[in-house]
This record gives C-alpha cells, structure tokens and sequence, in this order.
C-alpha cells in the first residue's frame, strides 16, 4: 500500500519531508524523502537508510550492529533485510556475511537497555548520531509483543503471536494487517496459487 502526500496544510514535518510512502509485507514501511534519501523501517527495529544518490544502504540493527549494503530497490532490499536476519540467527546454516564482500561491517551506534519497573518490559534505545541523533525505541512486552518506534515518530506494533500488525505514523492513517491474508493476496495479485480457505473469491 502506498501513501502520497497531496496537501501540506496540517502535516508535521515529518510528514512534510517525505515525497511518498509504502507499507510492504510484515509491516514493513518505506518513507521516500524529498531530498532524495530512503528509509525502510522494519517491525523488529531495523532500519536501512540511503543517502541521496548513494549506492548504498546502512543497515542499523536493534544491536546496534552496522553494515553497509548495496544499494536496490525497496522490495529487495526488504527480502535482504529478512536473509540477513536469517543468516544472524541460524549462523554457518544461514547467509556466511563474512564471505560476503558486498557487506562492510561499521562501527556500532550506541544501544541503551533498561527494564520497565511497571510492565517489566525491556526497552532498546539506540542513537545514530550519522543522521543528527535519530532515535529508535524497540519494547519487548512480556507477553511476546514487540513495538518498534522510529525516529518520525512511526510506530510498528506486532501482536504475541507475531499474526498482526498495527502501523502508526503522525500525519497518516493508521493501518492494521492480519500477515496470512496480506501474503495471500499478494500472491493471488501475481497470479500464484493460494490455498482456498483464505480466497474467498477463489
């Protein structure tokens, strides 16, 4: 889904800086700035940035880890962004970064983590001083639900069972994504074959 902003009048600045959005699988948004940088900003905290006529992004992870990575269309950059999670997580079995010599391993931004009193939720909180302090929140609920807050003030809620997911942002509408249905009509949209029991018009 694609949002584009027509009228100025009301929007915050954050809104105002940006010539579209879009709102890709599992919530994933993509803000196309005015000066002609991109950032995607994903439901576990992870964000890509490219400067304006950059060949390259900066992927920046919850960890507060850094690597630079070439430079594709947003979609791509999506399915990267997940390959490269996957590698993390499963180690030899997964993406060998290491072997990789498109990926460049930078210095690390600064993480912050403390544990709510209240909630007993762990809180994240990382700032990149390379875009002017931006900051990113990430919230680990007890209950498996995780909220990633951005540096415009978007927010990416995803619910214990990792099924849904609430995108907030000042300035647009908020949209919620049941991820079985949203992937199934992405797939009937190619012309794949879904299971039926999620196609009503099947």
């Amino acid at each position: 889904m694609r949002f584009v902003s027509v009228s100025k009048a009301g929007l915050p600045d954050s809104a105002r800086a940006e010539k579209a959005r879009s709102i890709g699988l599992k919530g994933t948004v993509t803000r196309s700035l005015r000066d002609g940088s991109v950032e995607i900003y994903h439901a576990d905290g992870s964000v890509l940035r490219k400067q304006a006529g950059a060949s390259h992004f900066v992927l920046t992870s919850p960890d507060g880890k850094r690597r630079r990575v070439p430079a594709s269309s947003p979609a791509q950059e999506e399915d990267k962004h997940h390959h490269h999670s996957a590698g993390a997580r499963h180690g030899k079995g997964g993406h060998d970064e290491e072997a990789s010599p498109s990926i460049e391993e930078l210095l690390p931004v600064e993480v912050h983590a403390e544990t709510d009193p209240e909630t007993s939720s762990r809180v994240l909180t990382l700032v990149d001083e390379d875009i002017g302090g931006g900051r990113t929140v990430v919230v680990f609920y007890p209950d498996g639900a995780r909220m990633a807050l951005f540096r415009d003030g978007t927010s990416i809620r995803t619910d214990p069972t990792k099924g849904h997911v609430l995108v907030e942002s000042p300035g647009f509408p908020s949209l919620y994504l049941d991820l079985a249905v949203d992937l199934t009509a992405r797939k009937h949209a190619r012309g794949e074959k879904v299971w039926r029991g999620l196609c009503m018009a099947c």
